[in-house]
This record gives C-alpha cells, sequence and structure tokens, in this order.
C-alpha cells in the first residue's frame, strides 16, 4: 500500500484505438487510514429431517475508507467520458493523467481510501447428508451468494457508482461440493463453482459471461485419523 512501482498493463486506448501497454506509475499514499465497517445479518435455518438442512440468510455491509484505487482502463474510460479534468477530480489526488510525445497514456495512481461501499445480499445454504450403510456415505454441499447493491462512493458528496454485475463484480456466484466417503478414512470430493456473467475488467470491451471451475480431491485420515492428506 506505500511502496512505489512501475508497470506495464494492458489498456484499450481511446484515443489511438489501440490496446497494448502502457507505462503506469504506481505511488505511495502514507495518509491512508484504517478500514472501518458496518454489519448487518440475519438468518434462518430449516431442518426438515436429521439429514437435510436448508438455510437463508441476509447482509448488509457498509465499508467506511474503504483502501482502493482505479485500474488504468477505468481512467482511460474516464478520460473518454469525462474529459481528462474531469477524471481527475472524480478520482482528485490519487491520480495523474498525462499523454507522452506520442500522445501514449503515461498514468500516475496511488491508493486511496473511498468514502462508502455498500454491500447488499442473499446467502442460501443446502446440506444433504446419506447413509448407505456398508456403501459409505454421500454428502451435498450448495452454498449461493446473490448481491442486489454493489455501491461505492469515492468522496463525500460525489456521485454513488454502481458496480453491480461490473468490474469482476457479478450478481452471483454458486459452489456446490459432493462427496462421497466409502469409509471414514477416505473420501472424494467433486466442487463446482459457478459464477455469474460480468462486465469484464481488461483491455477487451464486452461482458464475461457465465463460467464453471471443476476441482477433484481425495482426502485420507492419517494416524487414526489425526491427521490429513488431502490431494486435488
Amino acid at each position: 500500500l506505500y511502496a512505489g512501482q512501475e508497470a506495464y498493463p494492458w489498456i484499450a486506448d481511446y484515443q489511438s484505438g489501440r490496446t497494448s501497454q502502457y507505462r503506469t506509475r504506481y505511488i505511495p499514499n502514507v495518509d491512508l487510514k484504517p478500514e472501518t465497517s458496518r454489519n448487518l445479518s440475519g438468518g434462518i435455518v430449516i431442518e426438515p429431517t436429521s439429514s437435510v438442512s436448508f438455510s437463508v440468510d441476509y447482509f448488509d455491509t457498509t465499508i467506511s475508507d474503504q483502501i482502493t484505487r482505479p485500474t488504468p482502463q477505468d481512467l482511460n474510460d474516464d478520460e473518454d467520458s469525462l474529459g481528462r479534468a474531469g477524471a481527475e477530480k472524480k478520482w482528485g489526488n490519487a491520480v495523474t493523467l498525462d499523454r507522452d510525445i506520442n500522445g501514449e497514456p503515461l498514468y500516475t495512481i496511488s491508493f486511496i481510501n473511498a468514502h462508502e461501499v455498500v454491500q447488499r445480499g442473499l446467502d442460501f445454504g443446502l446440506k444433504a447428508n446419506v447413509d448407505m450403510n456398508s456403501l459409505g456415505s454421500l454428502s451435498l454441499n450448495n452454498d449461493t451468494t446473490y448481491l442486489f447493491k454493489y455501491t461505492r462512493q469515492v468522496f463525500a458528496g460525489s456521485e454513488v457508482g454502481n458496480f453491480l454485475g461490473s468490474r469482476g463484480q457479478p450478481r452471483w456466484r454458486n459452489r456446490a461440493t459432493l462427496t462421497y466417503a466409502p469409509t471414514q478414512r477416505l473420501s472424494f470430493d467433486t466442487s463446482v463453482t459457478t459464477t455469474g456473467s460480468s462486465f469484464k475488467q481488461n483491455p477487451t470491451n464486452g461482458k464475461l459471461k457465465m463460467y464453471s471451475r471443476v476441482d477433484l480431491a481425495t482426502s485420507i485420515g492419517l494416524f487414526n485419523n489425526k491427521a490429513t492428506l488431502r490431494v486435488g
């Protein structure tokens, strides 16, 4: 957060119409303040049987002085829509927007404390277990997070930006894990994590489509299950 560095991130430059790596300087900010947050949550759990349970939890989180910084692509987009002066006004002393003698972007960026970030949503859970006697056991865990609000206000009195579904903040995510345990010492896990679509945060415009990731793992209990070896 305090160290300076220089990098060459990919930027889709609106002025040249060219996507390339442009020089960007990251400078320290010794005036950063610690983040603070307020969290409200509540939920219910329903257990129709001893082996099945459903849960729903509501959460409302407000973060003050969140430590953040714009990406170079954010600055280029803001420079395009607001002009250089407008982009610098939006981000205050966190950025400097320049161009070299060839007209290529030359940005300076530092971390800042955003005024306020608000997240609201629901968590859904499902747990189920099946005892198959001599064949072992089978269990399913499914967790879903659904956001219906994600806003960020950079400075007090500035515009409140809606980041829901954009800049890597998908509206929902789901993770389902199926575990088969033939014995108490051995288990096999298959996990599927599905992420909803969101706007890209990279040089190419457009949206990231919904995608899924599959993870496979095996766990073996050692020393009377006092230790576990997990391979995945």
